[in-house]
């Protein structure tokens, strides 16, 4: 079956899946703490119900977690991208910031212009999110730290 055949059908699902990142989700992106200049898309919805999140994995996949007596449905890298990618139309909150996770998997720069275009989409995406630098500045998977490096 058709990819937007599979849409179709479970149209409602998508609604429902929108829906619930739109206001229970987060989009962001991640500094890989091995490389120096690698960071990655994460999507993650939660719930207090298991149930809620099965129903959606079902369809687009992703990582099931407890932590505590609440459950994460979690993508990362492309996996977060092609549930973007399907899920985008659905979207009204958080419809700019995955935007920015599709434009920082699109075209790609030089090498010599590929890092400034990352921190271009970051700084877009942290202005959007309005984080406070102090979400994202510890450790070797920094965000704050990466975007000041030269």
């Amino acid at each position: 079956m058709e990819n937007k055949e599979i849409q179709k059908e479970n149209q409602h699902i998508y609604y429902y899946t929108a829906g619930i990142l739109d206001s229970c989700g987060n989009i962001t992106i991640r500094k890989d703490g091995k490389s120096k200049n690698s960071v990655f898309a994460y999507v993650e919805i939660k719930s207090e119900k298991e149930t809620n999140l099965k129903i959606i994995q079902e369809i687009f996949g992703g990582k099931l977690r407890k932590v505590g007596n609440k459950y994460y449905l979690v993508w990362s890298h492309r996996k977060a991208l092609n549930f973007i990618e399907e899920i985008i139309d659905y979207l009204i909150i958080k419809k700019d910031e995955a935007q920015l996770i599709i434009q920082l998997y699109g075209d790609k720069f030089t090498r010599q212009y590929e890092t400034q275009r990352k921190k271009d989409i970051v700084k877009k995406l942290i202005d959007i999110k309005g984080l406070k630098p102090h979400k994202w500045e510890k450790g070797n998977c920094s965000i704050q730290k990466w975007l000041n490096e030269k």
